[in-house]
């Protein structure tokens, strides 16, 4: 079996320097995803998978470059891997990426005659869709594989607040449209199977992938009660009842503090507040090892997305993953994405109401030490042992064997 994963990560060699080129941050979260799910392939089969990746830049002006030639490369020693090339300008980007993307597909599935070929990717991204939809016309024994981590329309609804553009609303449903085009799914939570049509198609549920070398975090220097959030600062992710939660027990808990990273629509506001309580502290957004050395210093991480709406029963929030392996106690709301064996492991708020959250952070932060870290700990061991890159992409390579045997 010959494994092909048209994946989009950085070369980590050269994300600095693309980095301090752009006008915007260069985003990891997609890159962190794929490259566990690359460990765990490789891991999972023993041989390192064939990577055609397209790096993912900003359009011209906002990265000031418009061509990028080919480039061989190793994701690990012994791979053979290509960064296909493309023209940095809008419509010609999503052209030359399916051109190129094509090309590398091609060659490789030339290279391995006889052999089964299974080509994977993470999330639709349009050239590199276009590419695999051609190859499988051209190469009718290949078979597809898409590891989907969000429904395409959910996204859209919660992340607009309801105002979606026709615009937008086109895109959804031409990615909802290539979804339904594979042969096999990797899905987070096990109700998306209810929006693709599953029943002569393989599929397993890989709610998220936690990379098991990275070091623990260190221990909190400070006496302080952190209560730590990083991602989108956006209502639909309950960012207002935490903001208010906060403010209220603040004056009875003055030595409590409220760390949040990352970027949204309630940065005006989060900024406003910061200014009138004095324990809020906004990072803005932050590179992923400075999210670490933040992690370090929190009593709770929280995760105050609640049972609301749609993304939730489709989604699995990848935060929640790498807060229970950071050791430290994790806050949340029993969400529908979330398995019933992560229940013993999640701090779960009573109800919705902003007192019910005001509650839970207290109790947390007023346990001791030693107690906070048990807790943290036997949730951190429970993420290495079970949701590791070779256990989950085991899974992976278990359905993709399947397509071929039956």
């Amino acid at each position: 079996m010959k494994y092909i994963f048209c994946s989009s990560i950085y070369d980590m060699d050269d994300y600095e320097k693309l980095s301090s080129k752009s006008k915007i941050p260069l985003s990891l979260a997609d890159h962190n995803l794929n490259r566990n799910i690359i460990l765990g392939l490789d891991e999972a089969t023993g041989i390192p998978v064939q990577l055609v990746n397209n790096v993912q830049i900003p359009s011209y002006p906002t990265y000031p470059r418009i061509f990028f030639g080919k480039k061989s490369w190793e994701h690990t020693p012994g791979a053979e891997d290509i960064h296909c090339g493309f023209i940095n300008l809008p419509v010609l980007k999503h052209i030359s990426r399916a051109i190129t993307t094509f090309s590398a597909i091609k060659k490789a599935v030339k290279a391995a005659p006889g052999e089964d070929v299974c080509l994977l990717t993470y999330d639709v991204r349009l050239g590199i869709a276009l590419a695999m939809g051609r190859a499988k016309r051209r190469f009718p024994h290949i078979r597809t594989c898409i590891v989907m981590p969000d429904v395409p329309t959910e996204v859209l609804a919660a992340s607009t607040g309801g105002k979606i553009s026709f615009k937008a609303k086109m895109w959804a449903k031409v990615k909802m449209r290539f979804i339904r085009g594979f042969d096999s799914y990797v899905f987070v939570a096990e109700p998306m199977k209810e929006v693709v049509d599953v029943t002569k198609k393989p599929y397993t549920v890989v709610e998220g992938i936690y990379n098991n070398h990275q070091p623990p975090l260190a221990e909190p220097t400070t006496d302080k009660k952190i209560i730590f959030y990083s991602g989108q600062l956006n209502p639909a992710y309950g960012m207002e009842n935490l903001l208010e939660a906060f403010v209220n027990l603040y004056p009875d808990h003055p030595d409590y503090e409220l760390w949040l990273c990352g970027n949204g629509r309630l940065v005006p506001k989060i900024k406003e507040m910061a200014e009138n309580c004095p324990g809020i502290q906004f990072y803005g957004y932050v590179s992923g090892e400075r999210v670490r050395q933040l992690q370090a210093e929190a009593t709770v991480l929280v995760n105050p997305r609640q049972n609301v709406g749609g993304l939730t029963r489709f989604s699995f929030p990848s935060k929640t993953m790498e807060y229970l392996a950071s050791g430290r106690p994790v806050l949340g709301y029993r969400l529908d994405g979330i398995p019933r064996e992560y229940d013993g492991y999640i701090q779960y708020v009573q109800d919705n109401s902003v007192q019910a959250l005001e509650l839970k952070l207290v109790e947390i932060c007023s346990l001791s030490a030693e107690e906070r870290k048990k807790i943290g700990e036997k949730s951190r061991q429970f993420i290495l042992k079970n949701k590791n890159p070779k256990t989950q992409c085991t899974k992976i390579v278990s359905i993709l064997n399947g397509m071929f045997e039956r």
